[in-house]
């Protein structure tokens, strides 16, 4: 019974630290409507479900369900989820999973998921993959109308959204937020 979307965002730089393996997700852009004729109201984003368990995911678990990092510290087990409803961006710290133990899981696929995340990691660190996304339950929305002239559909105004994961995209359902965070005056 409840209603599950993704938003996106592409940053023109991504922010990293390759001795932690952390890379800055850009995950929400609430300027423009998305592709499937969505806007995302960033200040209306709560997290504390998220919180709890700050997965992040590769392209929302439609094919690897283990998460491929987790936006928190792993030294100081700080949240690093940050949301500024002034530019209407979000974004996560994901740091990547290294192979260190996965509960339940055998250590042959423990180590496959490692160089998966790996290489995931490195392909976003040289730009192969650049997008964001946010998987959500919404809480309280509004019906927006089609807009003809830009070719959006019709869709909701997602004002209170419950978040559940970050996801690393390849492909965006969000062509307007494609490229454009260094546009900002500051991220």
């Amino acid at each position: 019974g409840q209603t599950y979307g993704v938003d996106v965002a592409l940053p023109d730089k991504l922010e990293k630290d390759e001795s932690k393996m952390s890379i800055w997700i850009y995950y929400a852009d609430g300027r423009n409507r998305d592709g499937v004729g969505d806007r995302l109201e960033v200040g209306g984003i709560r997290t504390e479900r998220h919180q709890k368990n700050p997965v992040v995911l590769f392209d929302h678990a439609k094919t690897v369900s283990l998460p491929i990092a987790l936006s928190e510290d792993r030294d100081t087990k700080e949240y690093t989820n940050v949301i500024d409803p002034i530019n209407q961006i979000a974004k996560v710290n994901a740091f990547f999973y290294q192979g260190k133990g996965l509960n339940g899981v055998e250590r042959g696929k423990e180590f496959d998921h490692a160089v998966f995340c790996e290489q995931l990691y490195h392909m976003m660190c040289g730009g192969l993959i650049r997008g964001g996304s946010i998987g959500y339950s919404v809480v309280k929305a509004m019906n927006l109308q089609p807009d003809y002239e830009r070719g959006t559909p019709p869709g909701l105004h997602l004002l209170v959204t419950l978040m559940l994961e970050a996801s690393a995209v390849v492909m965006p359902a969000n062509g307007d937020t494609v490229r454009k965070m260094l546009a900002m005056p500051q991220v």
